[in-house]
């Protein structure tokens, strides 16, 4: 994490592991994100993505939304 005055920055390293019954999709990557303090209180005001490695199959994500209805 980075601070300088009102704003600061951070990142993360994700291994993500969404497993529905034996299928898998596992994102790689890291976050990062941007805050700002704003009346006191930290606010987020950027956070992205950025995968290195993709394991498995993306389209678990949507049959998880299909499941959860």
């Amino acid at each position: 994490m980075s601070v300088d005055g009102d704003r600061a920055t951070a990142s993360a390293f994700v291994d993500g592991r969404h497993w529905i019954g034996e299928e898998l999709w596992r994102p790689v990557g890291m976050y990062h994100w941007d805050v700002a303090r704003i009346d006191g209180n930290w606010w987020g005001t950027r956070m992205e993505f950025d995968m290195t490695q993709e394991i498995g199959d993306r389209a678990l994500a949507a049959k998880a939304l299909e499941c959860a209805k």
